[in-house]
């Protein structure tokens, strides 16, 4: 897997995507190793890049009116295999990551916010694409409207941080 991050001490940021309660967010990042099809994705094996000190956003999809970054957490840079159902039941191998210090954004940040500046957001994807190619693990699909990619945890470019005033804690 191509690391475009790597090299880039200010690029530490991701965001998991979820469809849990928000009791059980910003605890753990837990990615199963194959998808349904058995196969291996990249957005999985992500949960592994997750350094100590890093900063996970945490899109919850159940958000009350609509989806949007809820808060944030803390990667502890200890990496795991385990095992654990999916959502279907289905047990298998798991990657997990433990997460320390959750915090809720003071406002947060929705969908309907990220397409007020979805030029501006794609902008990056694209100088992104046009500087390291693919894959990018990008949040967002380009798209019109843009909404998130069908994912577990996408790399969140610093420059997506800055972009916003309501993730201005996580800087």
């Amino acid at each position: 897997m191509r690391k475009w991050w790597e090299s880039d001490p200010e690029e530490r940021y991701w965001m998991e995507i979820i469809r849990r309660p928000l009791s059980d967010i910003g605890h753990r990042l837990r990615a199963h190793q194959l998808n349904k099809a058995g196969h291996v994705e990249g957005y999985r094996m992500l949960v592994c890049d997750v350094r100590a000190g890093d900063v996970v956003a945490h899109w919850w999809t159940e958000r009350p009116g609509e989806p949007g970054i809820v808060g944030w957490s803390v990667g502890t840079g200890v990496h795991s295999v385990g095992e654990g159902p999916d959502r279907d039941g289905r047990v298998g191998p798991t990657w997990e990551t433990p997460l320390s210090d959750f915090t809720r954004l003071g406002k947060d940040l929705t969908l309907s916010r990220v397409r007020q500046a979805e030029y501006r957001v794609l902008d990056i994807y694209r100088r992104l694409d046009e500087r390291y190619g693919r894959p990018l693990y990008f949040p967002f699909i380009e798209g019109h409207p843009t909404m998130p990619v069908v994912g577990y945890l996408t790399k969140l470019p610093v420059e997506f941080v800055r972009l916003f005033p309501e993730l201005s804690p996580l800087l």
